[in-house]
């Protein structure tokens, strides 16, 4: 039953990861070619077998599943706070509780604080650009999670964001423990032969 069950996870990882008739050399976009990082390598390809680790897997997955409600929760909002606060004056409250995003930058002027937040917004895309990379198995989204967290601290702090600490540490925690057990594993493979 397990052999099954990984042949399955093999043929549908060979089906998803590249279009469709075209290895992902020989796929092109208006004459040029596509870049090789596009295409997430098949199961079993690259990066000492990545993705043929479940334990890592699950870790990777679970870290690029926080990163996308964290975007949810706290990226996608700046921008109707943004336009909020460029038609008002004001930022406006969460729930009649407290101001959204108000914090240490909340007496700059409002342009300097809707580009804050608009720079914010695409610290949390390349997030979560690296948690697909990341799902996909790729290496690459390991490593741009992790770097990215001291920028999207920053803001925490300038935006005065509680709950993204807890998102951050939580991720944080994933990835590193996701790539230490990928080098683990690349580790072994060298030693062992």
């Amino acid at each position: 039953m397990a052999a099954r069950v990984k042949e399955r996870v093999v043929q549908e990882q060979l089906h998803f990861n590249r279009p469709q008739g075209l290895r992902p050399s020989e796929a092109s976009a208006g004459g040029r070619s596509v870049p090789h990082w596009f295409y997430p390598a098949p199961l079993g390809a690259g990066f000492s077998g990545f993705a043929e680790t479940r334990k890592t897997m699950r870790k990777a997955r679970g870290a690029a599943v926080l990163t996308w409600i964290y975007a949810a929760a706290f990226g996608i909002p700046a921008i109707p706070v943004g336009i909020y606060l460029l038609e008002n004056g004001y930022l406006p409250m969460f729930m009649d509780l407290f101001p959204m995003y108000a914090g240490p930058w909340d007496g700059l002027q409002s342009w300097t604080f809707v580009a804050l937040l608009m720079v914010f917004l695409g610290a949390v895309l390349v997030a979560s650009w690296a948690a697909w990379l990341a799902w996909r198995g790729r290496k690459s989204g390991l490593v741009l999670g992790l770097a990215l967290l001291p920028v999207e601290a920053v803001f925490w702090i300038g935006f005065d964001l509680p709950f993204p600490w807890l998102f951050g540490v939580a991720r944080g925690l994933l990835y590193a423990l996701a790539l230490m057990s990928l080098r683990r594993r690349s580790e072994g493979r060298l030693a062992g032969g």
